[in-house]
């Protein structure tokens, strides 16, 4: 280890023991496709429904954010496998972090529930509550995995049968993804 890099962990560690673990250590992000139909706000609508799942946009894109401390975090804020932790988190950079500025100041959007999320859909689709709202599975999901059949994705297997003779016992081909 050189010298500077003695001196950065020494600033990290010192940065992370006045924070307490009670930012950075609590939450998981995800990166998502930006949503764009009406089947893609609804699949994140059931997403944002879950105790501790959100939504944002920020310049980087729309992801979902899981609030879940890590399970190493200690009733001190600090790290119980530090010497051992993640590479993920080796890598982490504090030098600016959410001890600086919150991260939710850079949030074009941001919906914390169910509620939020579906006000935001009324505004930018007219017709949101029309009944047949959802017609197409969200972009992403295997058109042959989940069937044609109506706005469910399910397809029963006497259907997925008849239109694909070729369908085994085990059911309908899904793609790799």
């Amino acid at each position: 280890m050189t010298r500077e890099s003695k001196g950065r962990e020494r600033r990290t560690e010192e940065k992370c023991g006045h924070c307490g673990g009670r930012i950075c250590c609590t939450y998981v992000t995800q990166k998502i496709d930006a949503p764009r139909s009406k089947a893609d706000f609804d699949h994140l609508l059931w997403q944002v429904s879950h105790r501790g799942v959100e939504l944002f946009k920020e310049s980087g894109g729309w992801y979902l954010l899981f609030r879940s401390p890590c399970e190493h975090l200690g009733e001190d804020g600090l790290c119980g496998i530090y010497p051992l932790r993640p590479e993920v988190c080796r890598a982490y950079d504090n030098d600016w972090c959410e001890l600086d500025q919150p991260a939710e100041e850079n949030f074009q959007l941001h919906f914390t529930d169910h509620a939020a999320l579906l006000a935001y859909c009324r505004r930018r689709f007219r017709r949101w509550d029309s009944p047949a709202r959802v017609t197409t599975p969200p972009r992403g999901i295997d058109q042959e995995a989940t069937g044609t059949e109506g706005s469910t994705g399910i397809r029963s297997r006497k259907s997925s049968m008849a239109s694909n003779s070729s369908t085994s016992l085990r059911g309908p081909r899904v793609s790799g993804r």
